[in-house]
This record gives structure tokens, sequence and C-alpha cells, in this order.
């Protein structure tokens, strides 16, 4: 989900750090974001986002609508406009299958930008923060404590298996993901550049705390703002029979649904003029003119 741009000064550096002190702030970390059991839950899900991003020399106004399934799952559409000109770019990673479109057209990947789409997604998972105690999986080391605007942070550089470092920051006062390094390609290609993100206007979403606005830049310069439209309103108790009576369903905002928006049932969703019920069953996902298209699942035989 993102890039984004940050004003940051480093300060000292903690050359006595151990392995133990690192796992200790992980933890401190993985507790401030809502805890274990509540990230694992939402290791799976979806959001909109709408900003502005500057490519071949363009600013763009864009929308768009992720969805993922940690660890290997992610499909991003956008929707923005270039002289005049509608352009939707579809991107999906599904484990080692990848391919990309641009206004429904396949466009061919090479393996620069394959490897780029498997790095992303792997940095999107970090951000869930619980991962990185998998010394399996990822290598963590201690980084260089900096400043994110006036606010002290401290840093870890992350390498996954097979896979690029990451630089992340933590506010030190409250433990919050607030800036995040690494290596990146620019759309078009043109080599790596250096890309850092900034995350801000932290807000509570399923337990889980989630940045709400970020800010990308690209050797220094701004590539990309961004802010999550919160569609999702909170929930409601309704009778789902195929969860065996009242539950707990998420409630949405119609009007905030954008397209390309992809999520499972049971879902609530409200606008002026009516209310839609989606049974558990159900794939619900926005098309590109904004019609809800509902998928219903078979039940299983019993």
């Amino acid at each position: 989900m993102k890039r984004i741009l940050l004003a940051c000064v480093l300060v000292a550096f903690a050359t006595n750090v151990s392995a133990d002190d690192t796992t200790d702030l992980i933890k401190k970390a993985v507790e401030a974001h809502g805890g274990e059991v509540a990230l694992k839950k939402a290791k799976a899900g979806e959001f909109a986002m709408t900003g502005d991003m500057s490519v071949l020399g363009a600013n763009l106004k864009y929308k768009a609508a992720v969805a993922y399934m940690f660890p290997d799952k992610y499909t991003m559409t956008i929707d923005t406009e270039l002289m005049g000109m509608k352009l939707v770019i579809a991107q999906v990673v599904n484990g080692d299958k990848m391919k990309s479109s641009l206004n429904g057209m396949s466009q061919k990947l090479g393996d620069a930008e394959k490897a780029e789409l498997k790095s992303a997604l792997s940095t999107q998972e970090m951000t869930f923060v619980y991962p990185l105690l998998d010394a399996k999986r990822f290598t963590v080391k201690p980084e260089k404590d900096t400043k994110v605007g006036d606010d002290e942070a401290w840093g870890i550089s992350v390498t996954p298996k097979d896979g690029k470092e990451v630089k992340l920051y933590y506010d030190k006062k409250t433990n919050l993901l607030v800036k995040m390094a690494r290596k990146g390609m620019p759309p078009g290609g043109g080599g790596e550049v250096d890309e850092v993100t900034v995350f801000s206007d932290y807000k509570k979403v399923d337990g889980v705390q989630t940045p709400m606005a970020m800010k990308v830049t690209h050797d220094g310069e701004k590539f990309m703002t961004g802010k999550v439209s919160d569609a999702r309103k909170g929930t409601r108790k309704a009778y789902m029979p195929e969860d065996g009576g009242m539950t707990d369903v998420p409630v949405y905002d119609r009007y905030k649904l954008a397209p390309g928006a992809r999520f499972t049932g049971p879902a609530i969703i409200e606008e002026r003029e009516s209310t839609t019920v989606i049974g558990p069953r159900a794939e619900i996902t926005v098309d590109p003119e904004g019609n809800l298209v509902v998928e219903v699942q078979e039940p299983h035989a019993r």
C-alpha cells in the first residue's frame, strides 16, 4: 500500500544495541500497533486511497484500490488521467504469478519489474510488525536513530530471505511505524531510486493502529502522496443464517468505496437510497463505473 515524503535528520547511533534489545523493541511495536492477535486477523484486507503522484514530470491525481492476503497475494488498481486520457493501471501478484495491465491490455513484465512487485509485497508485510519476529524469514539489525519531523525515532534494518534491505523507523513515544526507506524502482524503469515513505494520521481500524496518510519521495523528490479512504464505518449485529445466527458484520459507506475495491462478506453497505446486505459466502468488487459486483460461492455439500 504505499510511497511517501519525509523530513528526517540523523542523530545518535546506538553502538551497543543487542539482538535481545532489538527483539524487545519489535515486541513493543507489535503491541503499539494492536497486538499480534489483531494484526494476524488483519493479514488479509482491502483499502482505497486517493492522492497525487509525479510521473514523467506530470503531476497526476489518482484513486487506488488495494486488496492483499499476506504473504503472497496482492492486487492494486490505479485510476488516473493524463492529458485528458483516462488510465487504469492494474497489478496482480499471486505467489510467483504476476501480471500488469494498462486499460485492460496486458503489459509484459521483465525480471526487474517482477522482482520489484515481489519486494513491494514483502515490504508491506513488514508494516504488520509481528512477521519481523520470525528469524527464519527476516534478518533484523539495529539502525541509527533519526528524527521524523520533530519526533525522535528508533530504527531497524530488515532483510527478508532472498530480498532487499528495508529500514524501518518507529516513533520513540508511541512505537508506531513512521518512516520506511528502501531501494525502489520508479514507474517506467530507469534504475533504482532511494525511496522514502513517511506514515502519519494513525487511526484504530478493527483493533489495529493504521496510518491514514503517507508521503513518498524518490531520491529526495516528491513522488506520491496518499490518504486512505475510510469506507468502513464500524460493525453491526445482523442475522446471518450461514453463520448460525446473529453476528458482527462490517458496515461500509457506499460512497467511499473506490473502483477496484474488493472485499468478502458478510457486509452491510449503506447509502442514502438503500442498504445492501451481503452474506458470508460472497466476494464484493467495485467495478470501474462504481457498480457493486457480488459473486456468491456455492455452499459446500454436507
